[in-house]
């Protein structure tokens, strides 16, 4: 099942450590919208959840709609924090008097791949709760 591939790679992705290396360039780059511990455990028990349910023969839907709503929760907290970092980052580039345009190159902040991939899980889990409940 789609799902519960998402949710594996989620985990996976979830328990990964930070890169230790200094980011950008090296150069301090803006903070990053890192998961905070509690987040961290919240998403982990609704993917634990999640899976743990849609491995039933008859998963409860009730079940699977609280744990999407929890990853959806630490989803919208990684964009607040994403769009203060971002504000943040193009602070710092104005001020530098716009010399730091960096051309071409994509800014990519740790955070970022951990939230699409919240992202494509709650979307894939929305998904598959409209199948199962739209005949009703």
């Amino acid at each position: 099942m789609a799902l519960r591939r998402k949710l594996a790679e989620l985990r996976a992705l979830l328990a990964q450590d930070p890169p230790s290396h200094g980011g950008i360039g090296h150069n301090q780059p803006p903070e990053q919208p890192a998961l905070t511990v509690e987040l961290k455990i919240e998403a982990t028990d609704a993917i634990d959840q999640m899976d743990a349910e849609l491995a039933n023969e008859k998963p409860d839907v009730e079940v699977v709609l609280e744990a999407t709503g929890r990853l959806q929760k630490v989803l919208f907290w990684m964009g607040k924090k994403l769009d203060k970092s971002v504000d943040s980052f193009m602070a710092t580039i104005g001020s530098a008097g716009g010399v730091a345009v960096v051309g071409g190159v994509t800014v990519q902040l740790a955070g970022v791949l951990v939230g699409e991939k919240i992202g494509q899980v709650v979307e894939t889990a929305l998904q598959w709760l409209n199948t199962v409940t739209l005949p009703f």
